[in-house]
C-alpha cells in the first residue's frame, strides 16, 4: 500500500486569498518586503557561512557578476532566520534546500516577490493576530499555514508525522523590531462571536451579557455594575459604544454601564 502523505486542509481559503488575490498582484507592502537594502549582519550570519549557503543553493546571489556587498530584503531576512532555526534543530542542508523549493514554487508567477508564499504569510502576520506556523518534516517536506488550519488537519488525521515547528509571528516580530505586533495564541480558533463571549466572561468582569441575531450580525449588549465613579470612568472612556445610568439603593449607588456592539456572523 502506498504511504499516505501529509497535507493541510486549507484549500478554499488559500484559493481565495493567496491564489485569487495575492499571487501576481502588485502590492506596496509586497514591494517593501522585497526591497534589497539590508546587510546580512542584521541576521547575524557571517559572510563565510552566507557564501556556503549560496553555494549549496539555499540563497541566490543576485549581485552583478557576483561582486560587491551583499544586499538582502526583509523577506530574505526571514528566510535566513528560518535556515538558522532549522540548523539549530539539526536539519541537514540538503533537507533545508527542499524547504526553499517549497517557497520557490510560485516565484515564476509573481515577478514582484521572490518567495510569494512566504511573503503572503508575513503580510498576514502583520495584518492579523492569528498564529502562523512553519512545519518542517524530517524529509524536508514543509507547510506554512495558519495554526487553526494545522489544528484542523491534525484533528482529521491529514498530518501523520512529527515535525519541527517555527512560529512565524515571533520571527517577524523579532526581526522587524515590531514591539507592538500582537498574536492571539489563546482565541485564534474561535469565531468572532465566540471571542466576544469569552472575552466578556473571562476577562471583563461583565455582570450580564445578551446576544440577539439580526440578519448577518450579532447584537451584543454587555452590562457592567460599578459602585463608584472612580471605577466607572476609566471603563467608560475605554468602551467605544457605551452609556450608563445610576441606580440608588438605601445602602449605595450602583452605576450600570451598558456597551452595545455589532459583530458580523
Amino acid at each position: 500500500m502506498e504511504k499516505q502523505g501529509n497535507y493541510i486542509l486549507d484549500t478554499e481559503w488559500l484559493a481565495l486569498n493567496f491564489t485569487g488575490y495575492f499571487l501576481g498582484r502588485e502590492l506596496e507592502l509586497k514591494a517593501a518586503l522585497n526591497d534589497k537594502r539590508h546587510r546580512i549582519s542584521k541576521v547575524g550570519v557571517s559572510s563565510r557561512v552566507y557564501g556556503h549557503w549560496v553555494e549549496v543553493g539555499l540563497m541566490d546571489d543576485d549581485r552583478p557578476s557576483g561582486k560587491g556587498w551583499v544586499a538582502i530584503s526583509l523577506s530574505e531576512i526571514i528566510w535566513l532566520s528560518i535556515i538558522m532555526k532549522l540548523r539549530e534543530f539539526g536539519l541537514e542542508l540538503n533537507k533545508i534546500k527542499k524547504v526553499k523549493e517549497y517557497f520557490d514554487q510560485h516565484s515564476s508567477k509573481d515577478q514582484q516577490s521572490k518567495f510569494p508564499f512566504l511573503d503572503f504569510y508575513i503580510i498576514y502576520v502583520l495584518t492579523s493576530k492569528e498564529p502562523v506556523t512553519l512545519m518542517v518534516f524530517d524529509s524536508g517536506e514543509a507547510f506554512l499555514a495558519r495554526q487553526n488550519a494545522i489544528d484542523t488537519s491534525r484533528h482529521f488525521g491529514s498530518i501523520i508525522e512529527d515535525y519541527i515547528s517555527i512560529d512565524l509571528n515571533s520571527l517577524v516580530k523579532d526581526k522587524f523590531k515590531l514591539g507592538d505586533i500582537e498574536t492571539d495564541y489563546l482565541n485564534y480558533s474561535l469565531n468572532p462571536i465566540e471571542k466576544e463571549v469569552r472575552q466578556a466572561l473571562d476577562f471583563e468582569d461583565v455582570h450580564s451579557l445578551s446576544i440577539k441575531t439580526k440578519g448577518k450580525e450579532y447584537l451584543l449588549n454587555k452590562q457592567f455594575n460599578k459602585t463608584s465613579k472612580a471605577e466607572l470612568e476609566p471603563l467608560f472612556r475605554k468602551l467605544e459604544y457605551a452609556d450608563y445610568h445610576q441606580l440608588k439603593t438605601p445602602s449605595q449607588v450602583i452605576y450600570k454601564l451598558f456597551e452595545k456592539k455589532k459583530v458580523k456572523k
